[in-house]
């Protein structure tokens, strides 16, 4: 949409390169086309245009508004470099669009509308608008209910990590005993009692 917008030209109809998205918006006097047709217009110069061709071209009436026409060229002018229609409306070659390429029936009512102020409004100024007001919203309610929820959860993150960190951490004390080897405890040795020096024998002498 933004492309078809950008390359209106001066008549408002966008033009693409050599192409015109031409929208038929009211009855032309031609069988092959009706109102509500896309028509795809190619550009041609001035010296291809012969007489019997099918040429599309711009009016302007006395309010400035844009009208499309299209006809059967009778006469050509090669010094004023314009063409005139079978019905004698005459075209100056500023006015000439050129030569339709493709047709496209009805689809050029649902163009007209996304080219339209309305259409600009609903496809793309009113969903921004909402994509803002929803992102202001979720800004407001993260900074006030943000620190809240951070406050109720950090209690149930610290059950939930103590829970699951205690049976690890019985674990690991209990492999810790096991791998311990119990400190044996020396008996006091007992000390060996002096023995008691034998009193030298005395022998006994017989007086005679």
């Amino acid at each position: 949409m933004t492309v078809l917008l950008l390359n209106f030209n001066e008549y408002g109809v966008t033009e693409i390169g050599d192409k015109s998205l031409v929208i038929l918006t009211r009855e032309i006097a031609s069988e092959n086309y009706k109102k509500g047709d896309l028509v795809i217009v190619e550009k041609v110069a001035y010296e291809a245009i012969k007489e019997g061709d099918e040429i599309f071209a711009y009016s302007v009436d006395n309010r400035q508004k844009v009208n499309i026409e299209v006809g059967i060229v009778k006469d050509l002018f090669p010094t004023e470099k314009s063409i005139a229609y079978k019905n004698g409306a005459g075209f100056s070659q500023e006015y000439i669009i050129g030569k339709a390429t493709a047709t496209y029936h009805d689809i050029g009512l649902y163009l007209s509308f996304i080219e339209s102020k309305w259409g600009f409004l609903f496809i793309v100024l009113v969903p921004c608008f909402i994509i803002f007001i929803y992102e202001i919203y979720a800004l407001v309610v993260e900074i006030r209910y943000g620190d809240e929820e951070d406050d109720e959860e950090t209690p149930k993150k610290v059950e939930k990590t103590i829970s699951e960190e205690s049976p690890k951490v019985e674990e690991t004390v209990k492999e810790e005993i096991k791998a311990e080897k119990p400190m044996e405890v020396e008996e006091p040795t007992k000390e060996e009692e002096p023995k008691e020096e034998e009193a030298p024998k005395v022998e006994k002498f017989k007086i005679e």
